[in-house]
């Protein structure tokens, strides 16, 4: 097993948060990297939805979540993986469940 500190992001990205303030809350693979998904929170009154890539799973990435439509999202409770593709499961900000997907592969 390997254990690996997650990035916190990258100011200006409204997704910045401490390490305390990061949650992953689900997980999958689609052969050729991982990906995690969850929420930050930088402070009580905001939380942004948020995904990180590996292409081995030690090396992490943070998605910027402004440009990514991930700044929508409260919070993101599920992630599915295939070779085709990556399928979120969240929370948008006026609170209604939404599926959000992205084609293409997690690492070259």
């Amino acid at each position: 097993m390997t254990t690996a500190a997650l990035p916190v992001g990258q100011l200006p990205d409204a997704g910045v948060a401490p390490l305390s303030g990061q949650t992953v809350t689900s997980a999958c693979s689609d052969g050729s990297g991982f990906v995690l998904a969850g929420t930050t929170s930088a402070s009580e009154s905001r939380a942004y939805g948020a995904v990180w890539t590996s292409p081995d799973g030690r090396r992490w990435t943070k998605m910027p979540v402004t440009p990514n439509g991930l700044s929508e999202f409260n919070e993101i409770f599920g992630v599915a993986c295939s070779p085709d593709g990556v399928l979120l499961l969240g929370t948008y900000t006026q609170r209604d469940t939404v599926l959000h997907s992205w084609t293409g592969r997690v690492a070259p």
